[in-house]
């Protein structure tokens, strides 16, 4: 009677000790190769950032723009019906003389890590001053009665300018003054477009353009990207209401 032919210690499948042996000898990776891969991906990581990073700005460049031009028809709107007085009676309360507001109501603006409710503006100083630009009762009850419709969800705009201010905004805020124009003022994540308004640290940066001995010391103090630097990189949009 035969018997069974007994299995290999190493089991069934195990492969020759010849390819065994011929595996075990074919290069690994260097340190350098990986170092060499690990560079490659981190520099793919950085562009695929930056690029993200400037399309995101450009998208909320376009929303306020978009914006910008909603709230400002619909608030001409009112002045060609004969309603700006009434649209304006009261805003700004004690100070109605002369006042900075949020355009919209308080749902438009709910509670944020940065951000209480109903607000949609925070500038502090370099001594750690914060001023808070808020919803006016009066302003958000025009706004309700008349059934305008303002565009909601704006992205939060940060901008920080070293030895300065820095600036949290989200939406647009009105200033009204007596005797003065009424101005729509917003925060742009870069200094691409402020729609049809002007924007301030772009002319101020033109004026110290005209003036070579202020290009020097800024160049001097900040380096050879001081445009950036003393911005933030954004820009305070200026349009005021043409209700002449």
């Amino acid at each position: 009677m035969a018997l069974p032919e007994r299995e290999s210690p190493q089991g069934p499948s195990a492969p020759p000790a010849s390819e065994r042996c011929s595996r075990k000898g074919r290069p690994g990776f260097t340190i350098v190769e990986l170092l060499v891969v690990i560079v490659v991906i981190a520099i793919l990581a950085t562009i695929t950032i930056v690029a993200y990073n400037g399309i995101q700005q450009r998208a909320q460049t376009a929303a306020y723009a978009s914006a910008a031009d909603e709230i400002d028809k619909q608030i001409m709107l009112q002045f060609a019906q004969g309603d700006g007085p009434t649209f304006l009676e009261g805003v700004g309360g004690e100070n109605s003389a002369a006042a900075s507001v949020c355009i919209g109501v308080a749902e438009d603006f709910p509670a944020t890590a940065d951000f209480a409710k109903g607000e949609c503006r925070k500038d502090t100083q370099a001594d750690g001053t914060v001023t808070s630009f808020t919803v006016d009762p009066a302003l958000e009850a025009h706004i309700t009665q008349a059934g305008i419709q303002l565009p909601k969800g704006l992205p939060t705009v940060k901008m920080t300018i070293p030895g300065s201010d820095s600036i949290v905004s989200r939406g647009f805020v009105m200033t009204v003054a007596s005797g003065a124009p009424i101005w729509m003022v917003w925060l742009t994540p870069d200094m691409s477009s402020c729609s049809r308004g002007a924007g301030e640290f772009s002319y101020a940066i033109a004026q110290i353009k005209d003036d070579p001995a202020l290009v020097q010391q800024y160049t001097d103090q900040y380096g050879p990207n001081w445009e950036t630097v003393i911005t933030g990189g954004g820009d305070l949009c200026i349009l005021p209401f043409d209700v002449n």
